[in-house]
């Protein structure tokens, strides 16, 4: 079966994680979202293929991260117009192995 699927997922982080991985965002000089970006895809491969790792295969995932535009456009729109203010790119990541989030998972501290 060749089909692509999409599935989505939602998650909440408490107040205490939250803060966690600020801090430790700032201590690496990652920003929060390409954090979440690497966890996302890193997840995304312990469940490819219905979790069954494939010895020595690797994929690339594609991110669509949202971007939000509006200090960019705040001096150009003098609340004249109606305007979206947001925007998205694709991150592409990888070549990650299969059930490369449980090996970094099981590897970390």
């Amino acid at each position: 079966d060749n089909e692509r699927k999409s599935t989505v997922q939602f998650r909440s982080l408490s107040k205490d994680t939250t803060s966690a991985l600020v801090a430790r965002c700032r201590k690496n000089g990652v920003t929060i979202s390409n954090a979440l970006s690497a966890a996302t895809a890193l997840t995304s491969t312990d469940f490819i293929d219905n979790g069954e790792r494939q010895a020595g295969k690797e994929r690339n995932y594609k991110v669509l991260q949202s971007l939000d535009m509006r200090r960019f456009g705040a001096g150009l729109d003098k609340s004249e117009t109606v305007a979206c203010m947001a925007g998205s790119h694709d991150l592409m990541l990888g070549p990650l192995p299969d059930r490369g989030g449980a090996t970094l998972r099981n590897a970390s501290p």
